[in-house]
């Protein structure tokens, strides 16, 4: 019974350290999380690093306007591009780091948006693994999904 007390003790102590660090970054702005998407059937999976980008909508082309990107693009959520500082300043985004754990928290201004999700790449400018347009509320949180159908995020 003992041992068995200290291997409760031991997973409780694990589950609160894995709580502890699957915590939003504190600041202003909407909190939020991205989670991989499994299609064999598995269950959802913290995914992160990088960062979540959000720009303006009317002015989120700006971001990717170097790239070979058809001016009509609909398929949002498989968007890649390479994305440069000056890109996010030319179109008024806002970045904000993923935490290895898929933990963020976006401080931009709500309204319509394309929200990305950027990672870096060693040998070059980090690139998007896709985009979302969304409605950014005010307050609220985020969460993100990737997988084969692309990169989402939804108001939870």
């Amino acid at each position: 019974m003992r041992g068995r007390a200290s291997a409760v003790a031991a997973l409780v102590t694990i589950a609160l350290a894995l709580a502890g660090c699957a915590s939003t970054p504190d600041g202003t702005g909407l909190a939020g999380s991205i989670v991989g998407k499994d299609d064999t059937g598995l269950p959802d999976y913290p995914v992160g690093d990088g960062w979540i980008v959000a720009a303006p909508a009317g002015k989120a082309a700006t971001m990717w306007a170097g790239e070979d990107v058809p001016g009509d693009i609909t398929d949002y959520a498989h968007l890649g591009f390479d994305l440069l500082d000056a890109d996010i300043a030319a179109a008024d985004a806002v970045r904000a780091p993923v935490t290895s754990n898929g933990q963020f928290r976006l401080d931009a201004p709500p309204g319509p948006s394309v929200v990305c999700w950027v990672l870096p790449v060693a040998d070059g400018p980090p690139r998007s693994r896709g985009c979302t347009e969304i409605d950014l509320p005010a307050q609220g949180r985020l969460k993100g999904s990737w997988g084969e159908g692309g990169f989402f995020v939804e108001v939870a």
